[in-house]
């Protein structure tokens, strides 16, 4: 006759056992939910990086696409009274020349700096005229001075034109 009291010490240890063996599954469950939890949110917040320096990055673009095009402006607008280049000479030019060179060490002097690939031709065009405007008046070339600030003003209203029609791709302007 089977000792009832021992069967219950049975049952009670089996019944522990797989209690035992629900609570292990249970930790191993929630130890590798913790990983893929701590994994994604070590992905998220590598995005999150990779996103502020790209949105940097943008802005940074942004910041030198509007200094070109307040540069060309103000360059239109010296180079548009013709007379007072003439009666100043290359001390007129000059400043124009090294604040042109400066714009395009600025945009890393290739495409890439600027928002297209006909603004930086137009940009580097300006900066040749302009040089060209400074050596022909230092020769007391005239004709040819004129000739050189007519390049100058085209290239620049040009190159103006396409930096203020296009902003960087990389660039998104802040919510509002």
């Amino acid at each position: 006759m089977p000792n009832p009291s021992q069967e219950s010490a049975q049952e009670l240890a089996r019944l522990r056992q797989r209690v035992a063996e629900l609570e292990q599954q249970q930790q191993a469950q929630a130890s590798s939910q913790q990983e893929q939890a701590d994994q994604q949110a070590r992905q998220i917040e590598a995005l999150r990086q990779s996103a502020a320096a790209v949105a940097q990055r943008g802005r940074a673009i942004e910041e030198n696409r509007l200094a070109r095009v307040a540069w060309y402006g103000e360059a239109g607008a010296a180079l548009g009274n013709a007379d007072l280049i003439m009666m100043g000479g290359s001390f007129a030019v000059g400043p124009l020349v090294e604040s042109a060179r400066a714009l395009l060490e600025r945009a890393g002097g290739d495409a890439a700096g600027f928002s297209s690939a006909q603004e930086a031709s137009n940009a580097r065009g300006a900066l040749a005229a302009l040089q060209g405007v400074e050596y022909a008046l230092a020769q007391s070339d005239l004709a040819n001075a004129r000739v050189a600030l007519l390049s100058a003003v085209q290239y620049t209203v040009a190159a103006r034109s396409l930096a203020r029609s296009a902003p960087h791709p990389l660039y998104a302007p802040p919510p509002p």
